[in-house]
């Protein structure tokens, strides 16, 4: 299972939140990411990803989202924001 989610207590504190990548086994127990944010964003609102196959065993995912219209300038709103995860290595 692999999946994207979003830091709800952060966005409520301070209007900018977070997106974390998750990968699990079984669908209950998950490992996360560190944040995909390498600055500062505007709060996220409904992140989507995809799948790049990178080779014959490594695949990796690109994750996109748009800023939220709060908390914010009108000139900051809705805007396109993409990452990638690490390649992973698949058995």
């Amino acid at each position: 299972f692999v999946g994207i989610f979003n830091d709800l207590e952060r966005r409520a504190d301070d209007g900018e939140g977070d997106i974390y990548f998750g990968i699990s086994t079984d669908g209950l127990n998950w490992s996360f990411s560190e944040s995909i944010f390498t600055g500062s964003f505007i709060g996220p609102y409904k992140p989507s990803i995809s799948h790049e196959f990178v080779d014959e065993n490594h695949i990796r995912f690109n994750i996109v989202w748009t800023s939220s219209d709060r908390n914010t300038s009108f000139s900051d709103r809705w805007r396109l924001y993409t990452a990638k995860t690490p390649t992973i290595e698949v058995i």
